[in-house]
């Protein structure tokens, strides 16, 4: 089940910044300004925050495994439709694409800690989630590698639009093989709960019925779950500004250099792919959610799962990426103001001091409320 839904989610956050990797030439070849390219990467972000409830109470309501059916074949839908992109007047067909494969990941973008909760035992949730949010990241750092190695900077339009003819079939080839495999063979839950937490947890939403907005209300009621739900925010929210325009801020000063742009870029995911599965070890052995924040994506999502169980892992998980998501529209059109206005380094500087607003307010989260390890521990 964790290998599909990694497949799932890497496939999907590969077309995240499909275009914004190659901004250069796809400005030229569709004859489009910076910040078309730019919201070709913000409309994930800006479609996730209306959509996260509706896809969160889907999830609640019918389980992980049509969830994944219908993201995946989303996925596929979008992919595809993306070869009807390829001539020059076009663009707005492939941002009609993103936005079908930006609208699923709301069935991926905040899987891993419910899928980790349901598959994995107490020893096992936090490495589990630490893979599955590897996953989206290792799409993102295939998508800063791979575009502009196959999208040539060239100023022969036959050309580029040969290398995005295979660039986009690339990708709906796999996606939709995976959309199989996920049909055939993606299971909605275990027999048995791998935990004794997750079994009290079914025994509370047997016992009693929650309503969704009992469940949001509760969410934004605590205040340790808020201040990180804030920090979260402010740290993902730079992450997405700096991803989608490291090709635009890399190309100021090397006007040749989109392919090491993008390993730039890989450099930067790779590196918070180690992170994340080596805080996700740790945290399976010590439990030591504030101190690891620096690990962030991985505990974040884990660390919200503990201050809001037994409420269900995919809510609080969506509402950490939805201020995520809301931010970085926020960020992505202010960094690109500046950068258009002001050139790089004021740029930078904004997005380092909203890193810096970030960490002050995780001091102020309790490391103390770990509720559904307190489970485990009760029952055992």
């Amino acid at each position: 089940m964790l290998l599909l839904f990694c497949l799932s989610s890497a496939l999907n956050a590969f077309h995240w910044i499909q275009y914004s990797s190659v901004a250069n030439v796809v400005m030229r070849y569709y004859d489009v300004s910076a910040i078309y390219v730019n919201w070709s990467s913000m409309i994930f972000m800006a479609v996730y925050v209306p959509l996260v409830f509706p896809a969160t109470w889907l999830l609640e309501k019918k389980g992980l495994r049509i969830a994944m059916i219908i993201g995946v074949l989303m996925s596929a839908l979008g992919s595809w439709m993306k070869l009807l992109s390829l001539d020059r007047d076009k663009f707005l067909v492939g941002f009609l694409a993103q936005f079908i494969i930006g609208s699923a990941q709301m069935f991926t973008l905040s899987l891993p800690a419910r899928l980790a909760g349901l598959w994995f035992d107490s020893s096992q949730v936090s490495t589990a989630c630490a893979i599955g949010v590897s996953s989206n990241q290792l799409g993102i750092a295939l998508s800063f590698l791979i575009p502009p190695i196959v999208v040539r900077d060239s100023e022969d339009y036959t050309q580029i639009r040969s290398d995005l003819q295979y660039l986009f079939i690339m990708m709906a080839v796999p996606t939709t093989l995976l959309l199989i495999l996920v049909y055939f063979f993606f299971e909605a839950s275990p027999p048995a709960p791998p935990s004794l937490a997750q079994l009290s947890a079914r025994e509370r939403e047997k016992g009693r019925g929650t309503s969704y907005s009992t469940v949001l209300k509760t969410l934004i009621t605590n205040k340790d779950y808020v201040l990180l739900m804030l920090s979260y925010g402010l740290n993902v929210g730079v992450f997405y500004a700096y991803s989608t325009l490291l090709n635009q801020l890399f190309l100021i000063h090397f006007p040749n250099g989109q392919t090491e742009a993008g390993q730039i870029g890989l450099t930067l995911i790779i590196g918070g792919m180690w992170g994340s599965v080596v805080w996700g070890i740790v945290l399976d052995k010590t439990h030591m959610f504030r101190f690891f924040m620096n690990g962030y994506l991985t505990v974040a999502y884990e660390f919200a799962a503990e201050l809001t169980y037994p409420l269900p892992e995919s809510t609080s998980s969506g509402l950490l990426n939805a201020i995520g998501e809301a931010l970085g529209v926020v960020l992505v059109l202010g960094a690109g103001i500046i950068l258009d206005a002001k050139g790089d380094f004021p740029t930078n500087l904004l997005l380092s001091s909203v890193l810096i607003l970030g960490l002050l307010i995780s001091f102020f989260i309790s490391g103390k409320k770990l509720q559904r390890l307190a489970a485990s521990h009760v029952q055992s």
